[in-house]
């Protein structure tokens, strides 16, 4: 391709007989160029380049190069020296411009490939994936982003997201996007939204920034995950806890909720009020000596389904018995329900002593298989009907 002669000139305000200097021909064949009738000679196109490059479009620096090309040679090895290192000079500054073009056009071209493979992979996602800038801007969104938010318009770039949530929720989310563009750090939040089929869904939102070299957050990476069940099941836990602190507190006896080390899980305000007391007990390793609570969780470890069980302790004093039930088995995760009652009677002392006595012998077999239920059964009988389990 020629050398565009004219442009050359018009950058420099270099008149045809300046040319026909520097690229020592007559002024014909200037002309002769500059109409297109002739095309300019590579020597002469080269030279032209070389000079516009390292001049970098002022003329002055263009007439300093060119006064130092016309000064006379003076014979002698400095001169011939000096010569050749402005020849030098001009020849690495060329090199240094052509390797600085080819790395950019490198580093863009790879930065052209990762962002090819970028979208690639994030078009494929079932969750809403976007880019966007501090001011909440979108730079980029993928498919299901883009049918998520369609009552937005078809194309969603440029637009801000902020603007697609509800009026009374923007300005709490632009306080989180200011904190996480001041910190540089990874936020998780949940926005509310609604599918295609209109049903208000809950989706969390992990919002990744994006840094340039000084460590500013240029741009943010989010994706998006449906956690609506999540969210429904966590009310739901939070609505039976609730209701069972309700029914707990309703009952005008001592309940305990336990594990089988006998740590207390739940209790009611009787329990609190009539067994803690002003004790801060966190279970029965406080109330009970260490052969006690070993003989309890062994207690707890025969108890089935089908089972009661009771075990009396003294309680600041007092003798109470404990009549319970297993409500959930499974590997170190077991729960007992339990009955706190005061003893008072002669009578009940001598039935809980006859089904201790019963306890013990079972406690004392190895394989845990004997009962001495005649006991159990003539202790039983001597107690009133609606004090039988």
């Amino acid at each position: 391709m020629s050398y565009d002669i004219k442009s050359f000139q018009n950058r420099y305000s270099l008149a045809n007989k300046d040319i026909a200097d520097i690229c020592n021909c007559s002024l014909p064949t200037i002309q002769k160029w500059r109409s297109g009738e002739v095309a300019v000679s590579g020597a002469a196109g080269q030279l032209m380049k070389l000079l516009d490059i390292n001049a970098d479009g002022h003329p002055n620096a263009l007439r300093e190069m060119l006064g130092r090309m016309n000064k006379a040679i003076e014979p002698g090895i400095d001169s011939r020296n000096a010569e050749l290192d402005d020849l030098e000079s001009s020849m690495n500054k060329v090199v240094d411009r052509l390797e600085y073009m080819l790395e950019s056009r490198r580093k863009d071209k790879e930065l052209a490939e990762s962002e090819a493979r970028y979208r690639s992979m994030v078009e494929s996602y079932d969750h809403p994936v976007c880019r966007w800038s501090p001011d909440t801007t979108l730079t980029y969104v993928n498919q299901a982003y883009t049918r998520l938010y369609r009552q937005f318009g078809e194309d969603l770039v440029g637009k801000r997201w902020i603007e697609f949530l509800p009026a009374d929720q923007q300005s709490a989310f632009m306080a989180i996007v200011s904190d996480l563009v001041r910190r540089g750090e990874e936020e998780v939040s949940v926005h509310q939204a609604s599918d295609a089929e209109g049903r208000v869904i809950q989706l969390e939102w992990r919002d990744i920034p994006i840094k340039n070299q000084q460590g500013v957050v240029v741009e943010c990476h989010s994706v998006a995950y449906d956690v609506t069940e999540l969210v429904r099941l966590r009310r739901y836990e939070d609505e039976l806890k609730t209701t069972k602190k309700a029914f707990l507190n309703l009952a005008i006896r001592p309940f305990v909720l336990f594990d089988e080390a006998g740590r207390f899980l739940e209790s009611n305000d009787v329990f609190r009020r009539e067994i803690l007391g002003q004790n801060n007990w966190s279970g029965f390793a406080e109330v009970l000596s260490k052969a006690g609570l070993g003989k309890f969780k062994r207690l707890l470890k025969r108890v089935s389904f089908e089972d009661d069980f009771c075990y009396q302790m003294q309680v600041n004093g007092k003798p109470y018995r404990f009549n319970g039930r297993l409500l959930r088995r499974s590997n170190g995760n077991s729960c007992f329900l339990a009955i706190a009652e005061q003893l008072k009677g002669e009578l009940e002392k001598s039935v809980l002593q006859a089904r201790l006595r019963t306890e013990a012998v079972l406690d004392g077999q190895p394989d845990g298989v004997a009962l001495d239920k005649k006991l159990l059964e003539r202790a039983e009988s001597r107690m009133p009907r609606w004090r039988r389990r």
